[in-house]
């Protein structure tokens, strides 16, 4: 279940906002992506799920992690409205990002400083260039 670091009150909002969805909230991870895709009555819950195996016990890779499935579910009962969307990078933005970071990179080097982040605004253009598109502009939307 997202906002692991939320206060109380709102993770058990969240948390009953979910259970109201039929979902098991013991089977969400505090890290899952968390957002709402569509509009009207055709909106859907995306989120992800530790896998059981037949002995109700969560199934573990290699790292002893429990093994997740992506989900979705219909929207029938609206969010609390402190819930935010959470929805991580995926391997396309991340590169991007990590792509334009080296193009900073190359821009500095170019212009004779070094590549130490202290240069005047480095750090500002440096996190500007990391961005990644948020969630409402990528799909994902709070209602």
């Amino acid at each position: 279940m997202s906002t692991p670091d939320a206060p109380p009150e709102y993770r058990t909002s969240i948390a009953e906002w979910l259970t109201a969805l039929s979902l098991t909230i013991g089977d969400i991870p505090a890290s899952s992506d968390l957002y709402i895709t569509g509009t009207g009555d055709a909106r859907t819950l995306h989120y992800e799920v530790c896998i059981r195996g037949t002995d109700g016990r969560f199934l573990l890779d290699l790292d002893g992690e429990p093994i997740a499935e992506q989900r979705t579910t219909p929207v029938t009962v609206e969010p609390p409205q402190h819930w935010q969307p959470r929805q991580r990078p995926t391997r396309e933005q991340l590169l991007a990002a990590v792509e334009r970071a080296r193009v900073i990179a190359d821009e500095l080097t170019q212009t004779g400083c070094p590549w130490t982040g202290d240069e005047p605004g480095a750090g500002r253009r440096i996190l500007a260039a990391l961005r990644t598109t948020p969630p409402s502009q990528n799909g994902a939307t709070r209602r």
